[in-house]
């Protein structure tokens, strides 16, 4: 990256993260696609190149064309039932049997909607690798179902990575998530011995930019089966209705830009699936599946995956609503001595016995609570003169209602002298004044963590400009963080919100109603 500059390096990250790698028009050549008007009778407007290679057509020209007339009648009904029986956010699968070189195959197919048109999906099921029967997973769903929520994050997880493994048969599965920065972690792992291991490596968030997650919340299974296959092209590569490429985000073919399969071949990855794992509609992490040479997925494979993304997403809800039950339970009992000692004790006394419990609360080194911009204190906390500083600088924030970091220095540089003491902060509510507020502190965790290679980007010159380009070695390299905190969850997060309305804007009504008794004593 030395040899470029700065605005030369935000220009490369500004293109990769603005990719539309949903409308490639690419799609991987072990598989056909037709894509199809809505309107009766459905007319092919675009379709793979090499669809003349999986089914007999009728005639050279498919496009505009009735399917019908293409395939005949008898397949088109088929695909017919398959399209009543989609809607927009869950594609349908099934087989069907189509004509090729004259004699008659079973097809696997995908049918999803993709801007009020039906995109159409086809797999040989030969070339699946004898598609897998769905009676054959019930032990996965069992394994899956029975495994206990209550266990350790890492037991539950090294779980959910053998069973995966053992049902995909692929060379490496790893469990991915993602941090509040996105960056991520491998936290198990179940391997073939031959390969290498990634456990406890850390990839840094460029690596998957943020269109890309976003795919992972409504495409919760992607595949690749071998990265060295050149792409098909989908024709023409403009939609008619549209004028746009055709949005692939639904499409189990779709082809990866090119970015992310030069750095699966980095890796030594020809095939991948990734299953993503959805906490509360967010996406949490993924599972990734890696292995050394080729491999097919079939439709039947691919829905058992799409049943592990929904069967691991639940128990991650269900463990993050159990976080946040039992915090609220403490919240709710802060709050009720709040409520008892309101009418009877000073401000000053309120706040002696709560702090240690708002400090506990969130496992938090320090808390700062305002009160009509007097401040009261606990634990470890920057001097007055630096709590100022940071209280101007969250004013400015003041259009989001909570501000969370772990490492605060690198967005409020002032905060670098105290990092040891505050690396990481949560505060609610924000305003321009901060006169009503919490502030939750966090020590510095000193971590010497392992990345997947030198996580520092690197961009290369073409004939288009700049890129970034993917890191050659992904060998361990070593860093050790300071001016980090532990991260906040999102359960402490809520916690956090609740319990500070509730006390601020208690403690306000409370001094507002002894001004106002005290105003009255004046008159009287």
């Amino acid at each position: 990256m030395s040899d470029f500059t700065r605005e030369e390096f935000e220009r490369a990250l500004q293109h990769c993260e603005a990719e539309p790698i949903h409308q490639l028009s690419l799609i991987q050549p072990h598989g056909a696609l037709l894509v199809l008007a809505a309107d009766s009778p459905l007319t092919v407007l675009q379709a793979s190149d090499n669809i003349s290679d999986f089914i007999d057509l009728s005639e050279n020209d498919v496009y505009g064309k009735p399917l019908s007339k293409l395939i005949g009648e008898s397949a088109a009904v088929q695909i017919e039932q398959l399209i009543r029986d989609t809607s927009d956010q869950s594609p349908t699968t099934g087989f069907i049997s189509l004509s090729f070189k004259q004699e008659k195959l079973n097809f696997q197919a995908q049918v999803f909607i993709s801007e009020k048109m039906y995109v159409l999906e086809l797999l040989r099921e030969a070339d699946a690798f004898q598609a897998e029967q769905l009676s054959e997973l019930i032990p996965l769903q069992r394994s899956l179902l029975s495994l206990n929520t209550q266990l350790d994050t890492y037991q539950y997880f090294n779980r959910v990575a053998l069973v995966v493994c053992d049902i995909t048969k692929f060379d490496r599965v790893m469990i991915y998530r993602f941090d509040t920065n996105w960056e991520g972690e491998v936290i198990a792992e179940s391997r073939v011995d031959s390969v290498n291991s990634y456990l406890g490596t850390r990839f840094p968030a460029g690596d998957i930019p943020p269109q890309a997650r976003r795919l992972y919340t409504s495409n919760l299974v992607r595949t690749i089966a071998d990265t060295e296959a050149k792409p098909i092209h989908v024709l023409p590569a403009l939609n008619p209705l549209t004028l746009q490429p055709i949005d692939l985000s639904h499409s189990s073919l779709r082809s990866l830009s090119p970015v992310h399969v030069e750095y699966l071949r980095n890796m030594g990855v020809q095939a991948s699936m990734s299953i993503s794992l959805i906490q509360n509609g967010r996406l949490w992490g993924l599972i990734v599946c890696h292995h050394r040479t080729p491999k097919l997925v079939s439709y039947t494979l691919h829905e058992a995956s799409t049943f592990i993304s929904h069967i691991v997403s639940s128990k991650l809800s269900l463990m993050e609503v159990n976080e946040q039950g039992n915090m609220g339970m403490e919240a709710s009992r802060i709050i009720g001595e709040l409520l008892k000692q309101f009418s009877t004790s000073t401000e000053g006394a309120i706040f002696q016995y709560l702090l240690p419990s708002l400090l506990n609360l969130l496992d938090a080194t320090g808390v700062i609570v305002a009160i009509d911009g007097k401040h009261y204190a606990e634990g470890y906390v920057p001097e007055s003169g630096a709590i100022s500083e940071l209280l101007a600088y969250l004013g400015r924030l003041a259009e989001a209602d909570f501000y969370s970091c772990d490492s605060l220095a690198q967005q409020f540089p002032c905060a670098a002298g105290y990092a040891e003491i505050a690396a990481g902060i949560l505060a609610t509510p924000l305003s321009i004044e901060m006169h009503n507020c919490i502030i939750w502190f966090r020590k510095e965790k000193l971590r010497t963590v392992q990345w997947a290679g030198n996580p520092e980007k690197n961009i290369l010159k073409h004939d288009a400009g700049i890129r970034l380009s993917p890191r050659k070695s992904f060998e361990n390299w070593t860093e050790s963080w300071r001016g980090r905190s532990a991260p906040w969850s999102h359960a402490e997060t809520k916690t956090a919100r609740f319990i500070s309305l509730a006390l601020t804007q208690g403690l306000a009504q409370k001094k507002q109603l002894e001004k106002v008794q005290e105003e009255r004593r004046h008159v009287e």
